[in-house]
């Protein structure tokens, strides 16, 4: 069992006895109050019917204290509970990753599919059965968003960053108590947890109303009137109409600033509950004490004016939590006689004043923080995978090199493409694994590229652009042939590669929408072009005469995979050789299926 297995084995062990122990506390609380309320009743009637009122009272008074405790009791048991239940379907999530379960994850980054991005649609990285299924923990949108972003490489890092970035995953991979309190935090409140677009408008927009001082006097001298009429009204010196006038005064008031002030703590009250989450992440990720510099640095981040983002997001906290009663009958009375809605809506204009620019650069620390976690996970769960070494040259070059997606059964190759050679001609049977290996090396160069381990021994590589011209298909919308969509994209690498740029580029069964003379005769020359200086990359194919290239083109070299046949069975071992095949298995596949010959 590896390190990930165990670890996780013994925490659900323990998570599941803690859960059998607070539910046993909840029920025994909600017993006790039952109780409690019954034994007030029954005492309370027995004092009220023998006269004995002063017993009463202090009855009254013990009783509401004992069960007010016992309430605050439950609801932070029942709490304690749903956080460790959260811990209990992370840990869950974990033995799945690390059993190659990940196709069970109900996130798959379906949303982030784009079929004219370089190479994602190409490489899986989005939707069912992807990298972004495997290695996704984000909980936040800013975490998810944060996590597409990396795999898409919409921000291209450099060497310096990457050597950084494997150092903060080596180091979050050894803190796996740290990624799943986190994860679990966000798992408590993952239902509700929106996109932060209107908070952040809101953190940045000042109301001149809320924040002027002639309307602040205004408030309280109501409010001064308000309790002066009350205490007139107590010693009966005014009666009810007073108030009732000052409180129709207030009423109108509350009507002149209507529209704002809902405006205002819509926002707030749709996000109350991620608010609260926030403030906790952020609490456990600014208790952390990180050696890496890339991750000192997002801490760094997090305080402004010696206050950290946490403790700037408790205050800001406090006063959301206060909001949660707004709806009923009780603070519509104290709203009306108090304003209390203004007060509220001045804490906040103050707060935002003192704090409200921090928010989008805390989110997006946390955002980061999450995608790193994730590229952590995968780490910690394959301890045989390895940190790739970067370069400043074109090369890639591994031992063991398998695909990250595939799990137990992943057949693992030693591959190298460096100088003098630039391009790799793939060829072999159907279903022998030509794509599947294409596939290897992307995904393992992506994930070199955003920091994280990858699958194989050792990997070593440079930094370039990645392209891929694999899964084509036509576009009835924008009438457009799978073959001419294939012209397109093979036209976008060639200018890429024109441009000087460093480029990898993967290509599957070029032409295959043309006759076997335009397709030999088009990858030929396109083959040509794309083994100039700063580009390399691989091209699978069928066509065995593109194999004579290795002779002609001294960049060009050949690798092949192969079939055997076992009991007249046809199989497989997905081991890459050099040279290129020289066995065919589609007469003996559609006899298999069911195909006849005529």
């Amino acid at each position: 069992m590896n390190r990930a297995l165990q670890h996780y084995s013994e925490k659900l062990d323990k998570l599941t006895e803690k859960s059998k122990a607070l539910k046993r506390e909840i029920n025994f609380l909600s017993l006790t109050r039952l109780i409690i309320f019954l034994g007030a009743a029954a005492v309370s009637f027995l004092a009220y019917k023998n006269g004995k009122y002063l017993y009463l009272t202090v009855v009254v008074m013990l009783f509401l204290a004992l069960f007010i405790y016992a309430a605050y009791r439950h609801s932070r048991v029942i709490d304690e509970n749903l956080y460790n239940e959260s811990l209990i379907y992370v840990i869950k999530k974990g033995i799945k990753r690390a059993e190659g379960s990940f196709k069970d994850f109900s996130e798959t980054g379906s949303e982030f599919i784009d079929k004219k991005h370089p190479y994602s649609y190409d490489l899986d990285i989005f939707g069912e059965a992807s990298l972004y299924q495997m290695i996704n923990s984000a909980v936040t949108c800013m975490g998810r968003e944060k996590l597409a972003e990396e795999l898409q490489r919409k921000v291209i890092f450099t060497r310096e960053q990457i050597v950084k970035r494997q150092k903060a995953v080596n180091e979050l991979a050894g803190k796996a108590d740290f990624r799943e309190e986190l994860e679990a935090l966000g798992v408590m409140n993952k239902g509700e947890m929106s996109q932060p677009d209107a908070l952040l408008n809101w953190s940045l927009k000042r109301e001149k109303l809320f924040s002027s001082k002639a309307f602040k006097a205004l408030i309280y001298s109501l409010n001064l009137i308000t309790v002066t009429v009350l205490v007139l009204m107590a010693f009966k010196v005014v009666d009810y109409k007073v108030l009732l006038l000052s409180t129709l005064f207030n009423a109108s008031v509350l009507l002149f600033g209507k529209g704002r002030r809902e405006e205002a703590l819509e926002v707030i009250n749709i996000y109350k509950s991620n608010i609260n989450t926030y403030f906790k992440m952020l609490e456990i990720l600014e208790q952390q004490n990180f050696e890496s510099e890339h991750l000192r640095n997002l801490q760094n981040k997090l305080k402004k004016d010696d206050r950290s983002a946490a403790f700037q997001l408790k205050k800001f906290a406090k006063i959301v939590n206060s909001l949660k009663d707004t709806k009923n009958a009780y603070y519509l009375l104290f709203n009306v006689l108090f304003l209390t809605d203004y007060h509220m809506l001045f804490s906040l204009e103050v707060w935002k004043e003192l704090y409200g620019k921090g928010i989008s650069s805390w989110l997006e620390v946390l955002g980061e923080i999450e995608a790193l976690n994730s590229l952590a996970n995968i780490y910690y769960v394959h301890e045989d995978w390895c940190l790739p070494r970067i370069v400043e040259y074109n090369i890639i070059e591994g031992e063991e090199i398998g695909h990250p997606l595939i799990g137990e059964e992943v057949v693992r190759n030693d591959f190298a493409l460096k100088h003098p050679k630039s391009l790799v001609l793939v060829t072999g049977s159907n279903m022998s694994g030509k794509s599947t290996f294409l596939r290897t090396v992307g995904i393992n160069l992506l994930l070199s590229y955003l920091g994280s381990a990858v699958s194989a021994k050792s990997f070593t590589c440079g930094i370039m652009d990645i392209y891929t011209c694999m899964r084509v298909n036509d576009d009835l919308k924008e009438n457009i042939s799978s073959f001419y969509a294939e012209l397109l994209r093979i036209k976008e690498i060639i200018a890429v590669s024109k441009s000087g740029k460093p480029l990898f580029f993967l290509m599957d069964e070029i032409f295959k929408g043309t006759n076997s003379k335009d397709r030999h005769k088009g990858a030929e020359v396109l083959i040509n072009q794309l083994t100039r200086e700063n580009t390399i990359g691989m091209v699978s194919t069928h066509d065995l005469e593109l194999t004579a290239l290795e002779k002609e083109n001294s960049k060009v070299v050949n690798y092949h995979f192969r079939e055997y046949y076992e009991d007249n069975k046809l199989k497989f071992d997905y081991k890459l050789r050099k040279g290129f095949s020289t066995t065919q298995n589609a007469l003996y596949l559609m006899r298999m299926v069911g195909i006849d010959e005529v």
